[in-house]
């Protein structure tokens, strides 16, 4: 835990396994210890307490449970969807301070984007800790917009693999607009009651301080 300090991006490797490995260790010291302080004949029911930690252990080597999954945040904005996309189509500034938990851990976004508009073929590089993730439009019409991530060379290859994005727009009686961004991602880690929760808050946080870089902010409005 010492060494993570130095080790930026790989912190949150370090931050995100450390109870896992800790909590099977301490539980598998306590089997150990009880089986002593007990009869023979009572140690071996003991040592059948770790059979279904042996058994959840197969979890990404012979089986995987639900690796494809995906985050949602929502957003209103005082602008009509129109104004929305345009909006959009400016691309994201994220000199914004981001979420805590993503500052606690290490764990890296976008610091730069480029790109222009939002058509169906356009392209969009951001880069994280230096490296890019590349996205394309792949669907563009009044009420949604979907991307796909058509090149990844991104340290978070390391937790996950990203697959693409959409944003929908929905107009509401008051004149504003409820916007939803997704991103849908296959997990690599394993296993998912632990990793799966995890991955879902940091790429959740990471997704607020997208929608906050886009200028998608409560009552936002065309001129800001």
């Amino acid at each position: 835990m010492i060494t993570s300090a130095f080790l930026h991006e790989g912190a949150a490797c370090v931050l995100m396994a450390a109870p896992l490995v800790y909590g099977v260790a301490h539980f598998v010291a306590e089997i150990v210890r009880q089986s002593r302080l007990r009869r023979e004949g009572d140690r071996y029911l003991a040592a059948l307490a770790i059979v279904p930690l042996l058994a959840a252990g197969l979890e990404g080597t012979a089986y995987r449970v639900d690796p494809i999954q995906q985050v949602s945040v929502e957003r209103v904005v005082a602008m009509s969807p129109v104004e929305t996309v345009t909006r959009l189509a400016r691309g994201p500034d994220f000199s914004a301070e981001r979420p805590f938990l993503l500052r606690l851990t290490g764990y890296p976004t976008p610091t730069t984007a480029s790109g222009t508009g939002l058509e169906v073929g356009t392209r969009w590089s951001f880069l994280l800790a230096g490296d890019p993730i590349v996205t394309e439009v792949v669907a563009h019409d009044q009420r949604r917009i979907a991307f796909a991530v058509v090149e990844d060379q991104s340290k978070t290859q390391r937790w996950l693999h990203w697959q693409g994005g959409s944003i929908q727009l929905t107009p509401r009686a008051d004149g504003t607009t409820e916007v939803d961004l997704t991103v849908e991602f296959t997990r690599r880690l394993d296993p998912s009651w632990y990793f799966g929760p995890i991955e879902a808050a940091m790429v959740g946080a990471g997704l607020d301080h997208f929608a906050d870089s886009l200028g998608l902010t409560a009552g936002a409005r065309p001129t800001d």
